[in-house]
């Protein structure tokens, strides 16, 4: 509510002050609004870099700016959502081909011929997320480059993803040229790293505010989010021992290995039974049973099953 309301004031502002300010007086809170007011040097000039440095870091930063900051934000949603539309495309079959090819391996000095086999995507797809991640190489050094203070930016959680996500790219395109085996266990890893693609949909609070709203929100709400963790860890504690014991017992009062009958080994392992029970998922893979625990006898049934 406040991060809104903060918003619909700022709007109303600028519609008070367009109505009251004419000429020189316009100019002056625009430069207000953009920073810009106190690098203005004696003699009334001001110079390029402290001029155009907080407009172009709102135009890519803040999408309610101006409607050339809107533009850049329509843009910027449309390359992510491309590229992540790319990223799920290259685990369906239609765009993958399997090669046969076989390598010479030397191992320990001695020739292995074998078989060799690789998923080739289809090259479409590759120049689709080559032209999105150009765009994000171009929006992120702008911004880091018009950025009015480079630590904050570079401590920033989304712009740190940003990084990552653009990152394995470029090496993944440096690396394809070489035939070393060296080369290709690097290329594998960063085939595995793709993943870290996914999160630029993280990237769409900036365009959003019901997003950004969201995360105000549950910043706010870290004290309940921990008291609802140590409820249910303590459930999960006191339920977990209870059925330990209680299987235990079931399986055979009198025998010290009962445990090894049953499904609950330790009170660790009734976690996950806890946890599942407790959240209503009643995946069904642990359950206690009455009587004598024989579900998993290694040779035979236990007497009385």
């Amino acid at each position: 509510m406040t991060y809104r309301q903060h918003r619909d004031a700022e709007e109303a502002l600028d519609v008070f002050e367009i109505n009251v300010d004419n000429g020189d007086g316009e100019d002056d809170e625009i430069s207000k609004r953009l920073g810009i007011e106190d690098v203005v040097s004696p003699d009334g000039h001001v110079s390029r870099w402290k001029k155009w440095q907080p407009v172009i870091w709102n135009l890519f930063e803040d999408p309610y700016s101006s409607r050339a900051a809107r533009f850049v934000a329509f843009a910027s949603l449309f390359f992510i959502l491309v590229s992540i539309t790319t990223f799920c495309l290259e685990t369906h079959e239609a765009f993958n081909t399997i090669i046969n090819k076989t390598d010479l391996i030397w191992n320990d000095s001695l020739p292995d011929l074998g078989p060799q086999y690789e998923i080739e995507t289809d090259p479409a797809l590759t120049y689709v997320e080559g032209v999105c991640v150009f765009w994000f190489t171009i929006e992120f050094l702008v911004r880091v480059t018009f950025s009015p203070d480079k630590l904050e930016f570079v401590k920033s959680v989304l712009n740190i993803i940003d990084f990552v996500a653009i990152l394995p790219f470029y090496l993944e395109v440096g690396l394809s040229g070489l035939s070393s085996k060296a080369a290709k266990d690097v290329l594998g890893f960063l085939r595995v790293v793709r993943f870290v693609r996914i999160l630029r949909i993280f990237k769409l609070t900036r365009h959003f505010v019901g997003l950004r709203v969201l995360g105000h929100t549950l910043r706010a709400s870290t004290n309940e989010f921990l008291l609802l963790i140590i409820f249910l860890a303590l459930g999960v504690l006191i339920f977990a021992t209870m059925i330990y014991y209680a299987e235990r017992i079931g399986a055979s009062p009198n025998d010290p290995t009962a445990s090894h009958h049953t499904q609950f080994k330790n009170i660790p392992i009734g976690f996950w039974w806890a946890v599942v029970t407790m959240t209503t998922l009643g995946y069904g893979d642990m359950y206690p049973r009455p009587g004598r625990a024989c579900w998993s006898a290694p040779s035979a049934p236990w007497p009385g099953c």
